[in-house]
């Protein structure tokens, strides 16, 4: 069974993508409110965005600090890229802790 209807994910594929780039998961949900797909990309670009805000935080501590953000930086352009990718071509990744952190949200 499919997870999304696909005629949504054909109109709004190209709209999908832009959700994991940065801050700029909010326009998708503003240009196309009533869409599942998109609303699914957008809640993990939120999740991906606010984690970039926790790694560029940590990496401002001393000793580890610099590491650890790093990593977490370098995960979230990672996951970013594919996400981006996946979403261009019709499909959805529902990648670990990001994934369950993005069906919490209400949106």
């Amino acid at each position: 069974m499919e997870k999304f209807d696909i005629e949504d994910i054909n109109k709004n594929r190209y709209v999908a993508c832009i959700s994991y780039v940065s801050i700029l998961f909010i326009l998708p949900l503003l240009l196309v409110k009533d869409s599942p797909f998109v609303k699914e990309h957008a809640k993990q670009g939120l999740i991906l965005f606010l984690l970039e805000i926790m790694g560029s935080t940590i990496y401002y501590f001393p000793i580890f600090g610099k590491i650890l953000g790093s990593i977490i930086l370098i995960l979230c352009l990672i996951a970013s890229f594919i996400g981006f990718l996946v979403a261009l071509t019709g499909g959805f990744i529902e990648f670990p802790i990001i994934y369950d952190l993005a069906k919490e949200v209400k949106i």
